[in-house]
């Protein structure tokens, strides 16, 4: 009978044949583990009273008429990892307490209960689903439980200690599956031996050597398990680090390299620092400098590269007594040529073919004498596309870096203009485009004129005209169709020196004709067509009855009054 009380820890009891077994009486916070009940009268455990808080694990309850009665007045008490084999009522259904916990969390599991029928389909070793006879165990396990042994295990920072440098040793991952670990013993392997309850402890070892560090661990059920590790006390370590301000620099300029010296972690002030370089590719160091640390560990040196290549820095320290030597890590840096910048300008943008265009630029860094390339693209009308880049000329610098060129160009086109330098030792190419250039024919003008614009059929019609500018020995072509017909007749004439041309045309039907000229313009003129003219081709009048009796009359009249006239 455990009564009026808390905070009592029972463990490795064996209680059988009695009445009521082990009886926990306004008890509270107290532990029951790792004990037997078994044929017990009437009740392996009974809880009355407001006994509240206890837990129950690590126990075998069997062969009693009833394995647990919990009074209602108890609450929040705790079982797992027991293991209710062959009661005849495992938990009294009436009385199994207020808010009772059948379980811990997954995958520590509940309880085993021997009449419980259920699967594990997973094979975790926990059933499928809740055990709910009396007591409702949401893990029950699938055999009977027994105690498993802790795990000890444990890490030391830091990885190199020195002597008479504080280690702390961490066995936090240690851990016991089935409950939980009561005390870490620490064998430092220097004489000291300490067993703490915590899981972290610290311990200096005063001498340079190789020490066996053991820890043994114990858990609530008395079990343990050990881990060892060699714990080797060296020299001070150091930790050099360069770090340079940019890893790209044009040559001629220059770049800051910075590094810091730490021993241990801690800067350390006026120690010898060798920078060293050598080009990419190359197996062999050489010493670009040496640097103080100062206060704060760091040194600095601003180096300005006298070649175009891609050098490789890495600062070095010997070390002393107590201190291994370091190096740095590799750091890259290329030493380029300088950027150059070519501009092109091309006015006016849009010319007339015989026009000049003028194109000016500027190169920078500027320098006199040097020489710039000038090319040139035309656009193909199909497919629409620019030709290949051909050369047009090659001009000169001033002082001041800029050029200037006066360019006619022979054929009416669309065009791109690029300038580009090739660079030198120390300054990289450069190239630049302008925008587009257009270069247009001439317009061109076509005029026409018939004489005389009405005749009667069997007449001629002179039809004339010029072209502007005047143009030689070019065809012209004259349309000539009838309204409301589909007789049309293309006629073509040649222009004489001034740009004229002329044609004297008979028409062999009556109607109406219109006539237009045009020409197809040639590789400096835009083509033209004239406005249309409309001439009027008629019959000749007809001689009837009534025109020679009137005609008769009229002679008639005219000889009577000269013979009246004679007469007198």
């Amino acid at each position: 009978l455990i009564s009026n009380t808390q905070n009592v820890t029972l463990k490795n009891l064996i209680i059988k044949e009695n009445y009521r077994g082990l009886v926990l009486h306004n008890a509270s916070n107290c532990i029951i583990s790792s004990s037997s009940l078994t044929n017990n009268v009437a009740y392996a455990v009974t809880l009355c009273s407001n006994s509240n808080n206890n837990t129950f694990t690590d126990n075998n309850i069997m062969e009693n008429p009833t394995g647990v009665w919990i009074e209602k007045s108890c609450e929040n008490n705790w079982f797992y990892h027991n293991n209710f084999i062959n009661n005849i009522i495992q938990v009294d259904p009436i009385n199994p307490g207020t808010n009772t916990k059948w379980n811990s969390t997954y995958p520590i599991g509940g309880n085993y209960w021997s009449d419980y029928t259920g699967t594990d389909s997973n094979g975790d070793g926990i059933s499928d689903s809740p055990y709910t006879n009396g007591a409702i165990d949401y893990l029950p396990l699938m055999e009977p439980w027994m105690p498993t042994p802790p795990i000890a295990k444990f890490a030391y920072t830091p990885q190199n200690p020195t002597a008479n440098e504080e280690i702390t040793f961490n066995a936090s991952e240690s851990y016991d599956p089935d409950g939980n670990i009561v005390n870490y013993t620490w064998n430092f392997g220097d004489g000291n031996i300490t067993t703490v309850t915590t899981s972290l402890i610290e311990h200096a070892y005063s001498a340079y050597a190789n020490y066996t560090a053991t820890l043994t661990v114990t858990d609530n059920d008395g079990l343990k398990d050990t881990m060892t590790a060699l714990i080797e006390i060296k020299k001070k370590t150091s930790t050099l680090t360069i770090n340079i301000q940019q890893e790209i620099l044009e040559i001629g300029g220059n770049v800051t390299i910075t590094g810091n010296l730490t021993i241990q972690g801690q800067p350390t002030q006026n120690e010898t620092v060798i920078i060293l370089n050598r080009i990419k590719g190359q197996t062999i160091w050489e010493n670009l400098t040496t640097v103080l640390t100062n206060a704060s560990g760091t040194f600095q040196y601003a180096w300005i590269p006298t070649t175009i290549e891609t050098y490789e820095l890495m600062a070095s320290w010997q070390g002393n007594e107590t201190t291994y030597p370091a190096n740095s890590t590799i750091r890259t840096i290329s030493i380029t040529k300088r950027k150059s910048n070519i501009t092109i300008n091309v006015t006016p943008p849009q010319i007339y073919i015989g026009e000049n265009v003028t194109i000016t630029g500027k190169l920078t860094p500027a320098k006199e004498g040097l020489n710039i390339t000038l090319e040139y693209q035309m656009l193909y009308e199909s497919p629409f596309q620019f030709t290949t880049w051909k050369p047009l000329t090659t001009v000169h610098t001033n002082s001041n870096g800029d050029y200037f060129y006066i360019w006619q160009p022979e054929t009416a086109n669309m065009y791109l203009l690029r300038a580009n330098w090739l660079g030198d030792n120390v300054t990289a190419e450069c190239s630049n485009s302008s925008g587009l250039i257009t270069v247009n024919k001439l317009p061109s003008n076509i005029t026409i004129k018939a004489e005389p614009e009405k005749i009667t059929l069997g007449a001629n019609i002179t039809i004339s005209g010029s072209i502007s500018p005047t143009r030689l020995n070019i065809n012209v072509t004259i349309l000539i169709s009838i309204v409301n017909g589909t007789n049309s007749w293309n006629i073509t004439v040649q222009t004489i020196s001034d740009g004229t041309y002329q044609f004297s045309w008979k028409p062999e039907s009556v109607g109406v004709y219109h006539i237009k000229a045009s020409w197809p313009g040639d590789n400096f003129t835009n083509s033209a067509e004239s406005e249309i003219l409309t001439v009027n081709v008629e019959n000749p009048p007809k001689m009837d009855a009534l025109y020679f009796f009137t005609l008769l009359i009229v002679v008639v009249v005219i000889v009577f009054l000269a013979w009246k006239i004679l007469k007198k």
